[in-house]
């Protein structure tokens, strides 16, 4: 029997929309794919977030601009407390551009890909990936073949 247990306050994130070419890096860990996340750490500012983040992966990118805000709601298992835990998350998303395609997944991900918008859509994505994408209204217009993430995302 499992018990469900949750914190009274949203933790603090950051998201990075990370591109390269045209592509965007996705990551898994399991059945969905994603865009790399990390948790504010304590008196930590949310762009020095995003580096750690971005380091941890080693990739040669920079942060560029802040585009958007949104709460991800979700349910984890605590494995060492084998019950279920819900989470709610406040992202602080950041659009980033990589000078190279060069990715370390070394214990974070199970598997790393640089897919363009018309290849993401047929992938199974986490859903905050996907509210990612609606909340820029990226589209892969035809005349561009796709290459919709070439600084032409939007700061809200």
């Amino acid at each position: 029997m499992t018990n469900s247990k949750h914190s009274d306050h949203p933790q603090p994130v950051v998201g990075a929309m990370v591109v390269h070419k045209g592509k965007m890096l996705l990551i898994t860990s399991g059945k969905k794919w994603g865009h790399p996340i990390t948790a504010i750490e304590f008196g930590e500012e949310p762009l020095d977030s995003v580096k750690r983040l971005l380091g941890e992966y080693g990739l040669k990118a920079v942060p560029k601009k802040l585009i958007g805000a949104h709460s991800i709601m979700r349910q984890t298992m605590d494995r060492y407390e084998m019950e279920f835990a819900k989470e709610h998350l406040v992202c602080l998303e950041y659009f980033c551009k990589a000078s190279s395609d060069r990715v370390n997944k070394d214990g974070i991900a199970k598997e790393v890909k640089w897919s363009k918008y018309h290849e993401i859509r047929r992938l199974p994505l986490q859903h905050y990936t996907e509210e990612l994408l609606l909340m820029q209204k990226v589209k892969a217009p035809k005349t561009m073949g796709g290459e919709l993430f070439a600084d032409r995302i939007k700061v809200r």
